[in-house]
């Protein structure tokens, strides 16, 4: 997987298996298959003989599937007639029931989807970010803080920005930043939302908060001993993606490389394309051990928990609503006063994800 193209070629990026490598698009019609006749074989067993058909459409190209059995998966939804591809989308071949997949990622700079976007003027010499009722931009998540940055601007006319203090920080293409000068094209991320600076305004996309999280040959060393194989995967809002292995196999590892727990040692994982880890809080993990008092009842332990998860500005019946949103979703809510250790393992278990969905993670 590439952030992008080292030319205005359109190419497919292929995942089959251990293989990964790249493939050329051009104004041919391209098959699929895996039959030796295709213009692009595929070794897995999921791929019917003549899969799907990938032919030029404008700037852009268009796939279509041909009757295969396993059908094309685009966002965990089967493709029903020809699908216009844009750049950045990534088809999948698979077979639910074994959990074996191919990906096909299209990348193409002149076949950009077009996004609706939300413009923010900076027409202030002071412009505030948060989710506050008061800030300039106010962005309702509650993984920022009610005054979460602000942006001032310069006498020469650029823009300067500042962390004021925030729970989860503010990162400019993907750093951590606490004062920082802003140059155009540069990303700001709060929470989920990313701005992108345009030097007299700000551009959020209407699909922010939504993540893509990629590993592209990911994997862990300890010394001398090899933790994780690099391995590569694609996990798309929306999907169900099941880690399967033996004991040691490197499933917790993996989960922990990905939500930025670990910085790997091989690969890099990738954040909606952008090679970084996910911004703290916005991807949640429940560990396999509880982390929750037993001794606690269920309403008071997410209390404490959502004390240190939330921004400290966050009030008390924020909180209260908060903590009956998540219990009512895991639907626990009739034993909000009934103590952790005298619950089933199966409702303890949704206590701890209760725990997590508290600060409204992204994925």
């Amino acid at each position: 997987m590439t952030d992008t193209l080292t030319s205005t070629a359109a190419m497919l990026l292929i995942q089959d298996g251990p293989f990964s490598y790249e493939v050329p698009l051009d104004a041919a019609v391209l098959t699929v298959g895996r039959a030796m006749d295709n213009g692009l074989v595929l070794r897995s067993r999921v791929v019917s003989a003549y899969h799907a058909r990938i032919e030029p459409a404008g700037s852009g190209h268009i796939i279509t599937d041909m009757g295969s059995t396993n059908g094309l998966l685009y966002h965990g939804q089967p493709l029903h007639g020809p699908y216009t591809l844009y750049d950045g989308d990534v088809v999948r071949i698979g077979d639910m029931a074994s959990g074996s997949f191919v990906s096909l990622t299209y990348r193409n700079v002149q076949a950009i989807r077009a996004q609706h976007r939300q413009h923010y003027p900076l027409d202030a010499p002071t412009i505030t970010i948060g989710r506050g009722a008061d800030c300039t931009i106010r962005l309702d998540s509650l993984q920022l803080s009610r005054h979460h940055a602000r942006i001032e601007q310069l006498y020469d006319g650029q823009h300067v920005l500042h962390d004021t203090g925030s729970a989860n920080s503010t990162f400019v293409n993907g750093l951590r930043v606490s004062k920082q000068r802003l140059h155009a094209g540069d990303v700001i991320q709060v929470g989920p939302f990313r701005l992108t600076y345009n030097g007299d305004r700000l551009s959020q996309s209407t699909g922010d908060g939504l993540l893509v999280l990629a590993a592209d040959e990911v994997g862990y060393q300890a010394g001398e001993h090899t933790i994780l194989h690099p391995l590569s995967l694609i996990a798309e809002p929306g999907e169900l993606v099941a880690v399967v292995g033996g004991s040691g196999a490197g499933k917790s590892t993996l989960l922990r490389l990905l939500t930025g727990e670990l910085v790997p040692t091989d690969g890099r994982v990738l954040c909606n394309g952008i090679a970084q880890a996910p911004a703290p809080g916005t991807a949640g993990y429940v560990p396999q051990h509880p982390l929750l008092h037993t001794t606690l009842p269920v309403a008071e332990a997410l209390t404490y928990t959502a004390r240190l998860r939330l921004p400290n500005d966050t009030p008390p019946g924020e909180i209260a609503q908060r903590i009956a949103a998540v219990l009512a979703e895991v639907g626990l809510s009739d034993q909000h006063q009934q103590i952790i250790g005298q619950l089933s393992g199966g409702q303890r278990k949704r206590v701890d994800i209760a725990a997590e969905l508290l600060a409204q993670p992204a994925c």
